[in-house]
């Protein structure tokens, strides 16, 4: 089974299937702001560990396809990028707080982010309460091991895991994921309409 790495502090490799799913979703994958230290990600540009991705001034795409980075933010001439991210679980909450500030400032057009499927948790909070889609993975993702694992070692994440979509409509979602999940999507009360409780 073919896979790829993306967890920057973690040596499991992420499904090769779901990668292409991301890369249909997203049209292509422009950076992966979680990488690990082998890039294996199909991204025009990648930040690992050592890049340290929260403190980099902008994940939008870099001006020339040849930069093996995201911009420094002093040259106007960039493109908003469409991300992959596959945060170290830990930091998860840092991570979507980053990626939103991105987004709001135009600088991120697109993301497919996985995290555990927590609906408590800070970060998917932050992205379900903007309406933004998910992905609620059916069984555990599979991850298959990583540098320093032996090689009979499989990997089964030890909680259910989710996918959303960001700036991705549930459609799109669905369309590429209807048959490893359930796609969901919050819909919040208008203004000075409430939910009925019982």
């Amino acid at each position: 089974m073919e896979t790829i790495r993306t967890s920057a502090t973690d040596e499991w490799l992420t499904p090769a299937w779901l990668i292409r799913r991301v890369e249909s979703v997203l049209g292509q994958i422009d950076g992966d702001v979680a990488a690990e230290p082998g890039r294996s990600v199909p991204a025009r540009w990648h930040l690992t560990a050592e890049d340290d991705a929260l403190s980099v001034a902008s994940w939008a795409n870099p001006p020339t396809a040849s930069t093996l980075g995201p911009t420094d933010g002093a040259n106007d001439d960039v493109s908003p990028s469409r991300l992959w991210m596959n945060p170290p679980w830990a930091k998860a909450s840092h991570f979507v707080r980053r990626l939103l500030r991105e987004v709001d400032a135009g600088r991120v057009e697109r993301a497919v982010v996985l995290l555990p499927a927590r609906l408590g948790a800070e970060s998917v909070a932050n992205l379900t309460e903007r309406g933004y889609p998910r992905v609620e993975l059916t069984g555990r993702l599979r991850f298959e091991p990583g540098r320093g694992a032996a090689p009979t070692a499989r990997g089964e994440a030890p909680f259910a895991s989710m996918l959303i979509g960001v700036g991705i409509d549930a459609d799109a979602m669905h369309a590429a994921f209807h048959d490893v999940g359930v796609v969901v999507q919050a819909v919040r009360p208008r203004r000075g309409e409430g939910i009925a409780g019982g």
